[in-house]
């Protein structure tokens, strides 16, 4: 079920970034039924910004833009399962805070295709195995780690939904081409 791994997942997300269990099980719960129901972004983010606590508020957008991306990736994967695309495209911009791998991917291949096999070879490089690569480089002169930013368990297989989202604001998304 797709909403159930949004939830599942967005919960993984908010608990990585340093939010209590409770907390993040609290705000998951609080907009699964407007995920549900197809909400607007606006009225999700109204839901959500009562449900943070005062000092987490200023996050409502890049929470609320979390659970959208990562819905839109378990879409994206349930599409995949169903007709097995072999390319897609990564699309959107960079941003001044864009992950090294966010960096590469538009340097790369712009909005261009992207097959299955050149998708796996630049998450082989900076997310060997679903673990973040820890190698420390350089990108316009700050230094950072190649997998920065990165979800654990990121692979080819869940890509589309793992892409970024409520820990660090990614501005991408996947898009499966079906020929």
């Amino acid at each position: 079920n797709s909403v159930k791994f949004v939830i599942d997942n967005l919960t993984k997300n908010l608990v990585g970034t340093g939010l209590e269990t409770g907390l993040a099980e609290r705000i998951s719960n609080s907009i699964k039924p407007y995920i549900l129901s197809n909400a607007d972004f606006r009225t999700t983010s109204e839901i959500l910004s009562k449900t943070l606590p005062t000092e987490l508020q200023r996050y409502t957008t890049q929470i609320t833009k979390g659970a959208f991306s990562v819905y839109d990736g378990a879409i994206q994967n349930t599409l995949k399962q169903k007709y097995n695309p072999m390319k897609g495209k990564y699309l959107g911009g960079l941003i001044e805070s864009s992950r090294p791998f966010c960096i590469d991917m538009k340097d790369s291949f712009g909005s261009g295709d992207i097959t299955v096999e050149q998708l796996q070879t630049k998450l082989d490089e900076y997310c060997p195995k679903g673990i973040p690569s820890d190698t420390p480089i350089e990108i316009k002169g700050k230094k950072t780690k190649k997998g920065a930013g990165m979800l654990e368990g990121t692979t080819v297989t869940n890509s589309d939904v793992n892409k970024g989202g409520a820990t660090n604001n990614c501005h991408h998304v996947w898009r499966w081409i079906f020929e």
